[in-house]
């Protein structure tokens, strides 16, 4: 979700619900997907999405969000906090014990 105004967002939500949409999948990671700082949150993100949603809300429309898909995820040698394997994004969520940890926390930043 890129940089838009208010008026923007609403005239979007305004125009979903004119054309009678009453769900609206927001699918994108709320957090730094890669680098030192994986899995903190990306507070921008999080507060576009929550501007998002209240816009839809206003209009009637439900949101639902999707805040995790492993292959977002780009591990790389600066992440300690995990061990390399061959293909750790597909396994992290369920051999790494950080990660559900990591993603209670995205869900209650949003």
């Amino acid at each position: 979700m890129s940089q838009r105004s208010a008026a923007e967002i609403d005239l979007f939500a305004r125009t979903l619900a004119k054309q009678g949409v009453n769900l609206v999948r927001i699918h994108g990671a709320t957090y730094v997907t890669s680098g030192p700082n994986f899995g903190q949150n990306d507070t921008n993100q999080v507060l576009r999405t929550q501007r998002l949603i209240a816009a839809l809300k206003r209009q009637g429309i439900y949101s639902c969000l999707s805040i995790y898909f492993p292959l977002w995820v780009q591990l790389g040698p600066e992440n300690t906090a995990f061990p390399a394997t061959p293909t750790p994004t597909l396994r992290a969520a369920l051999f790494q014990p950080a990660i559900p940890v990591l993603y209670r926390t995205w869900w209650t930043a949003c």
